[in-house]
């Protein structure tokens, strides 16, 4: 590049040498055409010096003889081709002329041409610099990028045996994470809940309060992966029910009672606390036979309504008297049966209240208990685990037989089903009806 450069400048040096021999040639050019003007000028004043002698010759003329005359007119004859001749030259000087202003312009625009050569070289020996400068960095990237991934080889083979050593003890440490993950027990969750990364009512439900009923969706699956924790006292888990008027004297439910929830672990602190399922069944002269426990997995059902044979015209009249100091309507809702429970507990249940899920309990009602299904998967997953769970009190009672009101004194207990833990003679005391046990699906 440098070497293109210098010989441009010395082009450059040689084309302004030009330039100035032109210019100078031009100025003598210039001179000679002023002196040429100059003997035009005297050519016309000659010239018009001419014809006055002329004049004067021609009345010189009139008064020679013919001879003279002649003589004379030879002479004015030849002076006139002197100055044919003199013109002539004149004009060949301008045509000069000319020819030297026409070429100065070639010149000209040969030098602008040049100019221009020399401006588009320095924008590409500028381009030229910056493309080198480019590859020259990109090079010296490439090297460092060549001898990071060197070094990154050499470090890699260093730390390949110590990672195999590593996998190994951290095979073991997985085995012993996932055998401690799959034995937390509820109290031990409860810290792990309490972290900022996990939202209460979603990732788990947590209550604390006392005198609380928790209202979760009816007939869909509450799911809560870091468990259900009832620590308060009177608190009762259940579904919302509302009700829809038939007439003055009867108000029903839209619809029936089914309370789903999956959990990792489930603790009841405070015998006051339930998860309630009561009087969410069908209504008097509603619901189906019981099929057996062992049926629940394949179809569960709610509890049946009340059959009792007593009038309820007396309400219909208007007449203050009811059933145990009741309205109509107060007989209808507590003449229902049980409705449903699904749990299924991954890790660990601790029930020291209460799983209902009981018929109306009133006289003049013989509605059926509802029904219970609790699925314990400690023992279902690869490692079991060894936490202690404890079941505690689960009933699905049918309305109390005492009223002579009621149908051949007949009420029938609703079902229950425990999968995943074998229960022992003290778990099933404090479970009514006797459930459905086994260790398995």
């Amino acid at each position: 590049m440098n070497e293109q450069i210098k010989r441009l400048q010395q082009d450059l040096q040689l084309n302004q040498t030009m330039i100035k021999e032109l210019r100078s040639q031009i100025q003598t050019e210039k001179s000679q055409t002023e002196e040429f003007k100059e003997k035009h000028l005297e050519s016309k004043r000659q010239f018009e010096r001419l014809e006055k002698s002329n004049n004067e010759k021609s009345r010189q003329i009139e008064q020679l003889n013919v001879n003279n005359h002649i003589f004379k007119y030879c002479n004015f004859v030849s002076d006139i081709k002197l100055l044919y001749i003199y013109a002539y030259n004149v004009i060949a000087c301008i045509e000069q002329v000319n020819n030297v202003k026409h070429e100065s312009l070639k010149k000209d625009q040969q030098i602008m041409e040049l100019t221009k050569n020399i401006q588009e070289l320095q924008s590409e020996m500028n381009q030229n610099k910056i493309e080198f400068k480019k590859q020259l960095e990109q090079s010296q990237h490439k090297q460092v990028i060549q001898n990071n991934l060197d070094n990154q080889r050499q470090y890699i083979s260093q730390l390949q045996s110590q990672t195999d050593v590593q996998n190994e003890e951290g095979k073991r440490e997985e085995k012993n994470m996932t055998k401690y993950e799959r034995n937390v027990t509820c109290q031990n969750m409860l810290a792990v809940v309490r972290s900022p990364c996990l939202n209460n009512g979603v990732d788990f439900l947590l209550v604390n309060e006392n005198k609380k009923v928790i209202t979760l969706k009816n007939k869909q699956w509450n799911i809560y992966n870091f468990g259900v924790y009832l620590l308060g006292r009177n608190i009762t888990l259940t579904v919302p029910m509302e009700y829809q008027t038939v007439d003055s004297q009867r108000a029903r439910f839209k619809d029936l009672g089914h309370l789903c929830i999956k959990t990792s672990h489930l603790w009841i602190k405070d015998v006051s606390s339930n998860i309630d399922c009561s009087r969410l069944g069908h209504e008097p002269g509603e619901g189906g036979e019981n099929d057996g426990e062992e049926t629940l997995l394949k179809e569960i059902h709610c509890g049946s309504g009340s059959e009792a044979k007593g009038d309820r015209s007396q309400a219909r009249d208007g007449r203050s008297q009811a059933r145990d100091g009741r309205s109509e309507a107060e007989w209808w809702k507590w003449a229902r049966g049980g409705g449903i429970i699904e749990l299924i507990v991954e890790q660990q249940l601790i029930n020291n209240g209460s799983i209902r899920s009981n018929a109306g309990n009133r006289r003049n009602c013989n509605g059926s208990g509802g029904s219970i299904l609790i699925e314990l998967q400690c023992h279902s997953q690869s490692q079991s685990n060894d936490l202690q769970q404890t079941v505690g009190t689960v009933t699905c009672l049918g309305a109390d037989q005492s009223d002579s009101n009621c149908i051949g004194n007949r009420s029938k207990d609703g079902r229950i089903a425990i999968y995943g833990i074998e229960l022992s003679a003290d778990d099933i005391k404090k479970i009514a009806p006797k459930p459905f046990n086994r260790l398995q699906r």
